[in-house]
């Protein structure tokens, strides 16, 4: 690893020069100039973590490593590090739950036993930042609740949700900080959030929820004509764009469709121009939200369970829902007409990532690992198995579009196009691409668009023609 020390007064960034250390996961300043690292070195078979410490002029001051041992001060799976407004170092152990505490000069000072002090079983605790007082605040992924705030004795002050003041849940995946006054701030990637001691936000700086403009992106597709869907991720309104980037219609939902930010979410548009939100991320339970196209909230939506999204089936005027090991088709008011079970190879279904509709109606959908590698499984548009295609490619990849001749798989920056039988014929790559991203298949088909949401930048590709 390399370090560098930023002076903001002077404006500067100097090189640590002959700094040593294995790759850093995370960093808290020491208080007396030099700070502590947690790292993490990857072996041929294994992973194995330290905490080190070094001073005001970049030199290793101890380091400790991990340790599976009963021993006192010993961690077996440090997940996150921070030093105290005391000057203590506080080490979280993910895999036994506890808190280590040592001083500046490596000694052990203490452990917390997270269950025994909560006293319940914690989640996934997750990271550790410095509290008022020499305390800390644990942060318990997915805990209920996720965020417990204990004084330098071990002992809880407080456990909290963060929520704004008419009950909506934050954001819970996001980082908590705790001011020099004592103040809780937790950042939203598109503001900050001040919190009182009950977790109720009472400060806002950046995008609040509600209004007509888009913030963070959660997800976002293009309807068969170009025009382009974006759902924000804090207020969930979609936001409706023609190809050139004009806005056309904000479809807002009701304050009670959610109970935190989308976080994961998944946009089907149908042919009638109605949009389908499916929510997946941080709400408890998974559901459909519904628009008509003149953007006005629907009345009802269909079901939604865990794993699985919508699609639009285009030409055939009906929706497919799309599970690990099914795929359902249904008319215009989503009532089954048939359920698919099997690839069209006669194996089962195992487990489905992706699918992608044709302008005709056809469809193909994505297997994801499994026996035999990836996988590209066609259909006719009423579900008639067409053909199974072995993709020869490493790694995570995903579905990007179909257009009834030629699908889409892709990989970070990296689109390929392949023919109906698996041959890649063209290959595309993004340069630079900022932040999260999605790529869909639009124009009638003839066009790939990648869409990169953090710098708003949409780079069109042109498919094969059709055959």
């Amino acid at each position: 690893a390399r370090a560098w020390w930023i002076d903001t007064v002077q404006k500067s960034v100097t090189e640590i020069v002959g700094f040593e250390c294995s790759p850093i996961e995370a960093l808290s300043r020491s208080g007396d100039g030099g700070f502590v690292v947690l790292t993490s070195q990857h072996h041929r078979y294994s992973i194995t973590h330290e905490v080190s410490a070094f001073n005001a002029d970049g030199k290793r001051r101890w380091k400790i490593a991990e340790d599976s041992s009963d021993a006192p001060g010993a961690f077996m799976s440090p997940e996150s590090v921070t030093v105290t407004t005391r000057g203590e170092v506080a080490v979280l152990d993910n895999i036994r739950k506890i808190v280590v505490m040592f001083d500046l000069n490596g000694a052990h000072l203490r452990t917390f036993d997270l269950k025994k002090a909560w006293k319940r079983e914690p989640n996934y605790p997750s990271e550790v930042t410095a509290d008022a007082d020499g305390g800390v605040v644990v942060t318990d992924f997915n805990g209920k609740p996720p965020f417990v705030r204990m004084n330098a004795g071990g002992t809880v002050r407080s456990a909290f949700t963060p929520k704004f003041e008419n009950g909506r849940l934050t954001d819970q995946s996001t980082e908590l900080r705790v001011d020099p006054e004592g103040r809780m701030w937790l950042n939203q990637r598109h503001a900050l959030l001040r919190l009182n001691d009950k977790g109720i936000v009472t400060k806002i700086i950046g995008q609040e929820p509600g209004g007509n403009s888009l913030g963070f992106i959660s997800t976002a597709t293009a309807d068969l004509h170009g025009n382009i869907y974006a759902a924000d991720d804090v207020t969930g309104s979609v936001h409706v764009f023609d190809g050139e980037g004009h806005r056309l219609r904000v479809c807002k939902p009701r304050k009670s469709d959610l109970n935190g930010n989308l976080g994961g979410a998944h946009l089907a548009i149908t042919d009638q121009g109605g949009v389908l939100l499916c929510c997946t991320g941080y709400d408890p339970k998974p559901h459909c939200i519904a628009f008509g196209r003149d953007g006005k909230r629907a009345a009802s939506a269909p079901a939604l369970d865990t794993g699985e999204a919508w699609y639009s089936r285009h030409a055939e005027g009906g929706m497919l829902k799309l599970g690990f090991d099914s795929i359902t088709l249904t008319d215009a008011q989503y009532a089954e007409q048939c359920v698919v079970e099997r690839r069209p190879d006669r194996r089962w279904l195992d487990f489905a990532t992706g699918a992608a509709v044709a302008p005709d109606g056809s469809f193909a959908v994505f297997e994801s690992g499994g026996e035999g590698g990836h996988t590209i499984n066609f259909y006719a548009p009423a579900g008639d198995p067409v053909r199974t295609v072995k993709i020869a490619l490493p790694g995570s990849w995903q579905l990007a579009g179909w257009n009834g001749t030629h699908f889409v798989v892709s990989q970070d920056s990296t689109s390929i196009v392949c023919d109906r039988e698996g041959k890649a014929v063209r290959r595309y790559i993004v340069p630079a691409v900022e932040g999260d991203w999605a790529q869909f298949v639009t124009r009638g088909g003839r066009e790939l668009w990648v869409m990169e949401f953090e710098i708003r930048r949409v780079t069109r590709f042109g498919m094969p023609p059709a055959e």
